[in-house]
């Protein structure tokens, strides 16, 4: 979706341009696959044997993108009914967060270049950089900002089929909020799963950033930031 309108996950802006013309052929497209092939991939056979169409499972069933935080508007009407799950992080940790992954997939692929030559890369259709931006602290916070903004936005439209969760919070009190996801969702979660399902968590990425100080430094300058306030992020403890 973000391809057609020239947008990408790391640079989402053109997307707000979205017509009425690219989005009914959008959903279009999506009807199709809902019914074909695709559906198998994801589901399994046994499971999407059950049904034509993914819209027909009688069971709970979700996926997980950023990217939805833009492309919500086309998936509310595909599926009128779904619930939005919405976990939000601390600006500095996803910033950090984005280059550390971006310098390990420039590590990997120097490595595909040097065993293959930069020609097979572009053969297999891969980039030798996934994302000049996010390099860059400073942008990968504006990039934060862009979905926080964006997902705060939409999810005003139907705000009771909308929970934010801190990420930070899930670290800090997994049982509880873990329930509290699972009862949003429809699910009936009991305490056994609920903590089972937290012990697979490290607790230790909860602000991770306060033990550098140059993230430190870059924190201090975005505590009067309108979402940061917002969000609640604006009284972190720093040691």
């Amino acid at each position: 979706m973000l391809s057609e309108t020239n947008a990408s996950w790391d640079n989402p802006y053109c997307f707000h341009f979205l017509n009425d013309f690219l989005r009914t052929r959008i959903v279009s497209l999506i009807d199709r696959t809902l019914c074909g092939q695709r559906r198998v991939e994801f589901l399994g056979p046994d499971v999407a044997g059950k049904c034509v169409d993914i819209r027909e499972l009688d069971l709970p069933w979700g996926w997980k993108d950023p990217r939805n935080s833009f492309t919500l508007e086309i998936w509310k009407e595909v599926f009128p009914d779904a619930r939005i799950l919405h976990i939000h992080r601390n600006p500095v940790d996803v910033a950090a967060s984005l280059r550390k992954r971006e310098i390990r997939r420039q590590q990997t692929i120097d490595r595909m270049i040097s065993e293959q030559g930069i020609e097979g890369l572009l053969r297999r259709g891969m980039k030798i950089q996934t994302s000049v931006r996010v390099e860059n602290l400073g942008e990968g916070v504006k990039l934060w900002q862009e979905y926080l903004e964006q997902i705060d936005r939409l999810s005003q439209q139907f705000p009771e089929r909308c929970l934010h969760i801190k990420y930070e919070d899930l670290l800090a009190g997994a049982d509880r909020v873990l329930h509290q996801a699972a009862e949003f969702a429809g699910l009936s979660p009991n305490e056994e799963q609920c903590y089972v399902a937290g012990q697979m968590l490290d607790s230790r990425r909860r602000y991770a950033f306060v033990d550098e100080p140059d993230l430190v430094a870059l924190y201090k300058s975005l505590r009067e930031d309108f979402l940061v306030k917002k969000f609640g992020y604006d009284n972190i403890a720093l040691t």
